[in-house]
């Protein structure tokens, strides 16, 4: 019998990515559903092309457009948040989440227990709740996969391995498109500039993410809830090639390391045959390790870094604050409301300003996440910080 797989987040960069991937893999798998946001139209493709049971569009505004491209083909078509939920609640094997941004938490929640693996690529939920989401993981039977290509790295380099023999992981920046510039030149770049990113093909969001080390930062908090790793052992390096994507040091000190193209179709394959490796060519041409490039993180960089060392130890509401002061900062810039260089001024400053609180439960940093969204909007609108 064929296994069942939804794809929550169909529309995005990683969504049309497995999308294409899953082609591949048509005997083993059926489409249960498809999710998107916005996209009615790449949705609808997306359900002809897979013969999805259920599709569902988040804006209920769209809903009637959607009804009308798929008028004739045997789909259900659900929208709005009770049509999210409805297609997470149904039964199936197998989930890719790729929502991005913290939005993509209630989808998540709503799907453990309902399959069997699940693949998440969006790291803003497993950086604000993820001990709580890996808890609800394993009380209800779902084993969680991460889809980053660091933390998928991680995951493969920990097979096997007992976590109390590593001395330290070590996760890869490739340090985005302003790596070098001066702080003079920082000021002038242009949300346009940032979704140049040399070497991934990105969302705006994620490349500008990149751009501030913010997404190392998160990427951080996120590798201490997947895989219970002390801070103190985790670390960054900048790495421009984006080769060498996760490095494992041992108590002996010899070094284990994952190193491939960059290409997010290698993380994503992984859903469709987990827990075996599956077959995809992208072969790493060697001689490009000749000339390969690793330095340690800049002080600007160990700024943001810091940022998540003080997440991981304080815990609580800290790690969704920042998230959050983060989502509302890149879309400020994104805006032309802040300078590229206030981004991470705006969350420190909103990290200051929302006291801690501890977080027992998903409403718990639903709060938080409110707290700190509204904060960081007090802050740019003030004029402390433009």
């Amino acid at each position: 019998m064929k296994q069942t797989i939804s794809i929550i987040g169909c529309t995005g960069s990683i969504g049309q990515q497995a999308i294409e991937l899953l082609q591949n893999y048509t005997k083993q798998y059926s489409v249960n559903a498809l999710i998107a946001a916005e996209n009615y139209k790449l949705l609808a493709s997306n359900a002809i092309k897979t013969n999805a049971q259920i599709v569902v569009i988040a804006n209920k505004e769209k809903y009637p457009k959607l009804k009308e491209i798929l008028n004739g083909h045997k789909v259900k078509i659900l929208s709005g948040e009770d049509g999210v939920k409805e297609a997470c609640s149904t039964k199936i094997d197998r989930a890719i989440m790729a929502i991005s941004g913290f939005s993509g938490i209630n989808a998540i929640v709503n799907t453990i227990g309902n399959c069997k693996i699940m693949a998440i690529a969006n790291k803003e939920p497993m950086v604000c709740a993820g001990k709580i989401i890996m808890k609800m993981a394993q009380d209800n039977g779902t084993q969680i996969i991460p889809l980053d290509s660091e933390h998928h790295a991680i995951s493969r380099l920990l097979k096997g391995s007992d976590i109390n023999e590593i001395k330290s992981f070590t996760i890869t920046a490739s340090g985005g498109p302003f790596l070098g510039y001066t702080k003079q030149q920082l000021q002038n770049v242009t949300p346009k500039m940032s979704e140049l990113h040399p070497i991934w093909k990105m969302g705006e969001k994620i490349s500008i993410d990149s751009a501030t080390l913010m997404n190392k930062a998160l990427e951080l908090i996120e590798a201490h809830n997947l895989f219970n790793i002390e801070p103190k052992k985790l670390n960054v390096l900048i790495h421009p090639q984006a080769l060498i994507h996760a490095l494992l040091t041992y108590q002996d000190s010899s070094v284990s390391a994952i190193i491939n193209t960059p290409d997010m179709k290698i993380p994503i394959s992984s859903i469709f045959t987990w827990p075996k490796i599956p077959v995809y060519n992208n072969m790493l041409d060697i001689e490009k390790l000749n000339s390969i490039r690793i330095y340690k993180p800049n002080q600007d960089h160990i700024r943001v870094l810091k940022i998540a060392g003080e997440a991981m130890q304080h815990g609580g509401n800290y790690p969704t604050i920042i998230n959050a002061a983060n989502e509302i900062a890149v879309d400020a810039f994104m805006h032309g409301k802040i300078l590229f260089n206030k981004i991470i001024d705006v969350i420190e400053e909103t990290i200051n300003l929302v006291p801690f609180n501890s977080v027992y439960n998903i409403n718990d940093v639903i709060i938080a996440n409110h707290s700190g969204r509204r904060a960081a909007k007090n802050i740019i609108e003030s004029v402390k910080i433009l």
